[in-house]
């Protein structure tokens, strides 16, 4: 410490509001209240051991503490803090007190506290950090800037339950980890708070924002970009591309590429996996009668209704309860259960199926009498399901057909194997799911659950199983070829429109290394010949903003347009620029994109939604600048003189 420092006497804090009281003056209850709060909030550090000298053992401690701080200060400032150097290791102006001076051992435990504290929240102090702590906590300090006891109890709360700790006894533990100790920890807490407080009050008057400042953070926020582009298709590509179609042998041949796929690629070529299957079960437009099931296998939950007329102790005058609707109540959760197998809507042919849910699939109230009628053939079925596997698994041999005739239920002998595609295609039994449930048994096994497609509920059971394979070469050599040439037009439609961009230079008064490449550009004129040049047409998407509605946009359903939405990165381009042509997500275009220009939205198109959030962004900017310009460490550097004595940091 420096002479001047010596001499000068030391600045302290004003009282913190309820830790102390003038000559003559009472304490207000709510200030002690506030004093316990924190009292509460943090304990003693230490404790002095039973039959211990309380002195001695505290010198003890502050040795340990010592032998620390020697092994953790970096050597070279160490040196010179303990060498009785008069240097300070920082200074700065304050604009009251004139040259304030903090010596290299109170900046760096001021450093080290600082630390301890800031990785609760992810970050690390340098030296520019820890000076700019110190310098706004006495900036705050003597703009009266306080921070009460009840304040600083309420943060350590809510330290204590954050995600970091979760409880406070993980804070405290983590609070007597930090050089201070539990009162070093809370000091620098109040320090944060009190900065903080400084820093927001100045600049919560100078971020206000204006309404001129309002609506350009709302432009800035709704730029309007449109783009000039070109589309190549694929299909258009194909001839060129079958002209390229090399040999089927060698190392670059049509064999080789085939065999050098991975199984998923192969699997257009390969022979579909094959089942041999049995069926049995109820057709709703066969002849079958399920009398025999359902007297076989009964709803357990059936009549089980009984008169209780006549029991001890009832009320013979007493109203009967209404009988309770058990058909109703299966009807609904079989229709629940299989609406979308079973009560799709008819669709005329060559037409596709309704988009929308409502009007592709009936509704309860419209087949409710067929759902009554289905619901208790397709819970017997269940029991009789359920009963062959656990007999089956018992190990019982079952005659699914002659069980099938004595039940009065109709049968499909499993004769010939079929893909699953196959499968969703035999008369009366099949449908969407039919191939794939199958395929998900294992030879012999009973189907799990009852497969009901439109046309049937049945009970299966897999009798063999043929995995995919892949056929001979001289099998698949067309199809391979035809799929060759396809990715080899994908590849053309790019490359085409590659050599087309890389036809144009970037301005070279646009070079900046710090935004890596320039990329190149083309006036409107020059994009449009090169265009023309290739044999496609120029298109124009017109200026929309980022976030415009599908709705908004009468071209929504075009190609290009589709594409632009889905290039969030055209956003960055500058006018003229010429986007990397890629293709569309289908693989069927490829797309050549030249930024046509940016403009201001008109200011009539902001919502009362969209002016209350442009209030709020362009405050939030407003304050970030400010603290920027005023409070970053150049800044308050320029301001206040801030001089360090920076040191080499030495390795380990």
């Amino acid at each position: 410490m420096s002479s001047k420092s010596r001499n000068k006497p030391t600045r302290k804090s004003p009282p913190t509001q309820g830790t102390g009281k003038a000559a003559g003056t009472a304490v207000a209850p709510t200030e002690a209240e506030h004093g316990h709060e924190l009292a509460d909030a943090v304990e003693e550090v230490i404790h002095v051991p039973t039959g211990r000298n309380p002195l001695r053992f505290l010198l003890m401690v502050l040795l340990v503490i010592l032998l620390t701080a020697i092994f953790a200060i970096n050597p070279g400032v160490f040196q010179r803090a303990a060498s009785g150097s008069a240097d300070a290791f920082m200074t700065w102006e304050h604009p009251t007190e004139g040259k304030l001076e903090v010596s290299g051992q109170d900046f760096l435990m001021a450093k080290r506290d600082l630390d301890h504290f800031l990785r609760l929240f992810g970050g690390r102090p340098d030296d520019e950090d820890t000076a700019r702590f110190l310098v706004l906590d006495g900036l705050a300090v003597s703009a009266g800037i306080n921070v009460t006891d009840a304040e600083l109890a309420e943060q350590l709360r809510q330290l204590a339950s954050s995600p970091a700790f979760q409880d406070s006894e993980a804070l405290k533990a983590y609070m007597r980890r930090s050089s201070g100790g539990i009162p070093g920890f809370q000091e620098r807490l109040r320090q944060q708070l009190r900065g903080q407080r400084y820093v927001q009050l100045l600049a919560y008057f100078a971020a206000n924002p204006d309404g001129e400042e309002i609506e350009a953070a709302w432009r800035e926020d709704h730029q309007e970009h449109a783009f000039d582009y070109a589309e190549l298709e694929v299909a258009s590509l194909m001839d060129e591309a079958r002209a390229m179609v090399p040999d089927d042998e060698g190392e670059e041949g049509l064999r080789a590429w085939l065999e050098s796929m991975d199984e998923l690629d192969q699997a257009p070529f390969q022979e579909p996996e094959r089942m041999r299957a049995e069926l049995a079960g109820f057709l709703f437009d066969g002849a079958e009668d399920a009398a025999g099931l359902l007297e076989r296998y009964p709803d357990p939950g059936h009549g089980d209704e009984h008169d209780h007329e006549g029991e001890e102790g009832e009320d013979a005058e007493a109203e009967p309860e209404p009988e309770h609707d058990h058909e109703g109540d299966l009807a609904r959760s079989y229709f629940d259960r299989v609406r979308y197998w079973r009560f799709e809507r008819p669709v005329p042919e060559g037409e596709d199926p309704p988009v929308d849910f409502q009007e592709r699939y009936f509704e309860f109230a419209d087949i409710e009498q067929d759902a009554r009628a289905e619901a208790p053939v397709y819970g017997a079925l269940e029991r009789w399901m359920s009963d062959l596997r656990t007999r089956a698994e018992a190990g019982e041999e079952i005659d699914l057909e002659a069980e099938a005739e004595e039940l009065g239920l109709a049968y499909r002998a499993g004769v010939d194997t079929l893909s699953a595609s196959d499968w969703g295609e035999v008369a009366g039994w099949g449908g969407s799911t039919l191939g794939a449930r199958l395929g998900r048994l294992e030879p012999q096994e009973f189907s799990p659950v009852l497969m009901v497609e439109k046309g049937a509920m049945s009970v299966g059971r897999l009798l063999e199983k043929v995995d995919a394979y892949l056929p001979e070469f001289e099998v698949v050599r067309d199809d391979v070829a035809e799929a060759w040439a396809e990715r080899r037009a994908r590849e053309l439609a790019v490359e085409k429109l590659v050599a087309v961009r890389d036809s144009f230079e970037a301005l070279e008064d646009e070079t900046d290394e710090d935004d890596g490449e320039p990329l190149p550009h083309a006036s409107e004129g020059e994009f449009a010949e090169a265009v023309a040049a290739l044999g496609l047409e120029l298109a124009r998407r017109p200026h929309m903003e980022r976030a415009t509605a599908f709705s908004e946009d009468p071209d929504s359903d075009l190609a290009g347009h589709v594409y632009i939405r889905t290039q969030t990165g055209l956003l960055d381009l500058e006018e003229g620029e010429i986007a990397e042509p890629t293709l569309a997500a289908d693989e069927e275009r490829a797309f050549l994109v030249r930024h046509a220009g940016t403009r201001d939205p008109e200011a009539w198109k902001m919502s009362p939604l969209e002016y209350d959030q442009s209030i709020q962004s362009s405050g939030f900017r407003a304050y970030s600048d400010f603290v920027e310009a005023n409070f970053g460490f150049e800044a308050l550097t320029e301001t206040y003189s801030i001089w360090m004595d920076k040191v080499e940091e030495e390795g380990p």
